[in-house]
This record gives C-alpha cells, sequence and structure tokens, in this order.
C-alpha cells in the first residue's frame, strides 16, 4: 500500500480481529475531537463532504462518518486516520515524503503541547475538560515523536 506503512515503534500493537461498529464510531469520535481543537465544526464539516450535523453526530457516537467524508477529512490534517489506522498497527504517511518526519511541526506540536499543560495548571489543579485537551495535544506529540523515531530506525536498517 502506497503510503501506509506498520508501525515499528511498538507503542500500539495491532488487533488481530475485524474493527467494530464501536470501536469505530469510538476512534471517529476522537479524531474529529482532535481536528476540532484547531478548526469550527462547520470548516471541518466543508472539508469533509458532509453536514456540520453529521460531524456533531459522529462526535455523539450517533452516527459513523462515510468513507469518503473520512477520506476528505485528510484535506484538514494528513494525520486524520491515524487513530483508525493505529488499530491495525499502520500509520499513514505522505507519499513524498522522504523520512517522513516534519522537525518543525514536533517542535511547534510539544511547545503547544507545554503551553496547554502549563494554561491548564495555572489555577493549581486540572479539570477534566482540561484533561482530555492535554490528553489529544500529546496524542499528535507522541504521533509525531513516533514518526522521528521510525525515520531514525530506518535508517539503522539502511
Amino acid at each position: 500500500m502506497p503510503g501506509v506503512c506498520r508501525m515499528n515503534s511498538g507503542n500500539v500493537p495491532p488487533h488481530r480481529g475485524p474493527l467494530l461498529e464501536d470501536d469505530f464510531r469510538t476512534l471517529v469520535a476522537a479524531t474529529l475531537r482532535r481536528l476540532l481543537l484547531s478548526r469550527r465544526p462547520g470548516a471541518l464539516a466543508y472539508l469533509a463532504g458532509c453536514e456540520e450535523r453529521t460531524i456533531q453526530n459522529a462526535l455523539n457516537g450517533r452516527n459513523s462518518l462515510s468513507g469518503r467524508a473520512l477520506m476528505n477529512l485528510l484535506l484538514a490534517d494528513g494525520s486524520a486516520l491515524d487513530e483508525l489506522l493505529a488499530h491495525f498497527g499502520l500509520k499513514a504517511v505522505p507519499a513524498d515524503a522522504a523520512d517522513g518526519v516534519d522537525h518543525a511541526a514536533l517542535m511547534a506540536g510539544a511547545a503547544g503541547f507545554t503551553a496547554t499543560v502549563a494554561e491548564a495548571m495555572a489555577d493549581g489543579r486540572v479539570d477534566h475538560r482540561e484533561a482530555a485537551v492535554i490528553a489529544e495535544r500529546a496524542r499528535t506529540v507522541r504521533a509525531q515523536m513516533d514518526q522521528v523515531i521510525a525515520a531514525h530506525d530506518r535508517g539503522k536498517l539502511n
């Protein structure tokens, strides 16, 4: 499969069974929550080629997005399929990526994560909403770090 490679970081073991509907809806909702950290629901719906109501229903687990809408999410973020592909131990990388690593994006992601944690801790505690945002930011940074590690490991094998 061009543009898809096995994750070799060891953090996400591939599942041996098929993706169940409830798991699929949970993973799609996690993707949407992550993507909505940086864009409005209407803008995301426009890119996905669906109605904002469809995005909202998928966020709440009441429906699934169509395959076309999921693929269109790649227009919003190249990592839009990461949660779903990780279920099988896979990760999408750009077809033209030399090593699949964007060091500037990693630095920006790490800085954004640090700022998010600092802001959440400003009042001396982290509430459940803040913890959810921190977790989503951490997933993004972790995915970026996994790319760095995988690129390094590929270089050691060549």
